[in-house]
Parts: structure tokens; C-alpha cells; sequence
């Protein structure tokens, strides 16, 4: 079976924290978490970084 393709957008966008939860840089505000359902879809996103 090939490898999962890492989409561009999200690597660009999204960084994992030591524990595994996403954090998202929105612009005016530092370190956001995203909720529950946002990172399912982020981590989807990224088969390999976590």
C-alpha cells in the first residue's frame, strides 16, 4: 500500500504539541488550540505528524 499524502495547506498551517493536540496561528492571536472535531479533520490531514 503507498504512503498518505501530507496536504501542503495544513503543514503550512498546523503544528502538534508534545502531547499530540494541534495548534493553529490565526492571525492577531498566538497559540490556539482547535477544538475536537477541528482536529480530527487536521490529523486527517497530516497521516505522519503526531
Amino acid at each position: 500500500m503507498p504512503k498518505m499524502k501530507t496536504k501542503s495547506a495544513a503543514k503550512k498551517r498546523f503544528s502538534f504539541t508534545a502531547s499530540g493536540r494541534v495548534k493553529a496561528g490565526p492571525a492577531g492571536k498566538r497559540h490556539m488550540l482547535l477544538s475536537a472535531s477541528d482536529t480530527k479533520i487536521v490529523k486527517k490531514y497530516m497521516p505522519y505528524d503526531r
